[in-house]
C-alpha cells in the first residue's frame, strides 16, 4: 500500500549517500528475519556491516509535468502503476519503460493509494472525491461512491479475502470493496485516528496506521478491529508492509524510525540514520530485506544482519514516496518532486554479512 505522507517535509541535506549502522536486535524468537543507470555515491559501510554495492537508478520521466506520482505498487505483466496525485491520473510504466497515463473521470479526484487486485485489475483511492477507482490493465476506469461523505480515503490494498480493503483518513473508518464495488465500512474505536497505510498480514488479516492516534490497527475480515498503541510518542505511523519476517511493518513518518508489530500486537521500533528525515512507505525487497523511502531523498534498507543503509536518489530533490518490488527483480520508486519514476537494481553484497540471531523478547 502506498499513500501520501502527512506533509511534505523538505530539508536541505547533504549530497553524499550516507550509510550507518544501527544495533538493531534482529527479532523475536518466533520472528527471525528468514535507458541508463545512474550510480549512487558509495556510502562508507558502517562498523559490523558488510561492504555494499549501492544500487543503480534508472529514471523515467512522468510525460505531465508537475504531476506529483507518489504511491505505486506493482501490476500485471510486469508493470508499474501509480497515482499522479496533482495530475488527477493514473500512470503505467510497462516493462519497455514506456508511461502511459489514463485520466481519471472526476476532477479534482486526488488519486492517493494504489494498488494490484485479485480481480487482475488496479485499484485507487480518490482522497478528494471521496471515491476509489477500478483500472483494467487496458486503462478503463470505473469509479465507486465511498457511502460517508468527506471520507478522506488514502491507503489501498488486496485483502485475503477477494475484497480490496482501504482507509478513510477523514472518517475514522475502514472501507471494504468488493470486487462488483458494493462497499462497507467499519469504525476504528479511537476518535481522530487518522487512518492512512494499510496492508494485508500473514495472520489473515489487514493491518493499518493510525498517523493521529498513534497506533497501529488489526482488522478481520468480519470488521472487527483492535488496536496496539506505538511505544514512541507522536510518532506519525505512516506506510505499512508485511515484512520477510511473518511480521509486519510499518515507517514512523514523524518518530523516524521502523516499527514491527507481531501477530500478538507486540510492538519494537528502530531507530534509522538519518536523524531529521522523515520514513514513509515500505515494501519487502526482491532480496528478501526490508525497504523504505525517505522524503528528504533517500531510499533505505534493513540487512538480514539487523544493520540499516541509506543510498541517496540521484536528483537530492527528488522527494521519494511510494516503493514497491516489481516482478523483474528491481524496486520501484516514486520522485515527487522530480516528476520521475525510477526503477532500482540492486546488487548483493560482495561479502555474505552474518547470520542473524534471535534476540530474547
Amino acid at each position: 500500500m502506498f499513500s501520501a505522507a502527512a506533509g511534505d517535509r523538505h530539508r536541505a541535506r547533504a549530497l553524499a549517500a550516507l550509510m550507518v549502522g544501527v544495533g538493531l536486535l534482529a527479532g523475536c524468537a518466533d520472528s527471525m528475519w528468514r535507458s541508463s543507470a545512474h550510480g549512487a555515491t558509495r556510502p562508507v559501510a558502517s562498523a559490523g556491516a558488510p561492504p555494499e554495492v549501492p544500487p543503480q537508478f534508472t529514471r523515467f520521466a512522468v510525460p505531465t509535468r508537475s504531476a506529483t506520482p507518489d504511491a505505486l505498487a506493482a501490476g500485471p505483466g510486469g508493470t508499474a502503476w501509480f497515482a499522479e496525485t496533482a495530475a488527477d491520473k493514473i500512470g503505467r510504466l510497462d516493462p519497455d519503460g514506456s508511461i502511459r497515463e489514463f485520466p481519471v473521470p472526476t476532477a479534482a479526484a486526488g488519486p492517493e493509494g494504489i494498488s494490484s487486485g485479485a480481480d487482475g485489475n488496479m485499484w485507487f483511492t480518490e482522497n478528494e472525491a471521496d471515491k476509489i477507482g477500478r483500472i483494467t490493465p487496458a486503462g478503463v476506469v470505473r469509479e465507486f461512491a465511498v457511502p460517508t461523505g468527506e471520507a478522506g480515503p488514502e491507503g489501498i490494498a488486496s485483502g485475503p479475502d477477494g475484497n480490496m480493503w482501504f482507509t478513510e483518513n477523514e472518517a475514522d473508518k475502514i472501507g471494504r470493496i468488493t470486487p462488483a464495488g458494493v462497499v462497507r465500512e467499519f469504525a476504528v474505536p479511537t476518535g481522530e485516528a487518522g487512518p492512512e497505510g494499510i496492508a494485508s498480514g500473514p495472520d489473515g488479516n489487514m493491518w493499518f496506521t493510525e498517523n493521529e492516534a498513534n497506533k497501529i490497527g488489526r482488522i478481520t475480515p468480519g470488521g472487527g478491529v483492535r488496536e496496539f498503541p506505538v511505544p514512541s510518542k507522536a510518532s506519525g505511523p505512516d506506510g505499512i508492509t508485511a515484512g520477510p519476517d511473518h511480521s509486519v511493518w510499518f515507517a514512523e513518518d514523524d518518530g523516524v524510525r521502523i516499527g514491527r508489530v507481531s501477530a500478538l500486537g507486540v510492538v519494537r521500533e528502530f531507530a534509522i540514520p538519518t536523524p531529521g528525515d522523515s520514513p514513509s512507505e515500505l515494501t519487502t525487497g526482491p532480496d528478501g530485506t526490508l525497504w523504505f523511502t525517505e522524503n528528504d531523498g533517500y531510499i533505505g534498507h534493513l540487512g538480514p544482519d539487523g544493520s540499516a543503509h541509506m543510498f541517496p536518489l540521484p536528483d537530492p530533490d527528488s522527494s521519494p514516496g511510494g516503493i514497491a518490488a516489481g516482478p523483474d527483480g528491481h524496486l520501484w520508486v516514486t520522485a515527487k518532486d522530480t516528476n520521475a519514476i525510477y526503477r532500482v537494481a540492486i546488487v548483493r553484497s560482495r561479502t555474505p554479512g552474518p547470520t542473524p540471531t534471535a534476540a530474547r523478547p
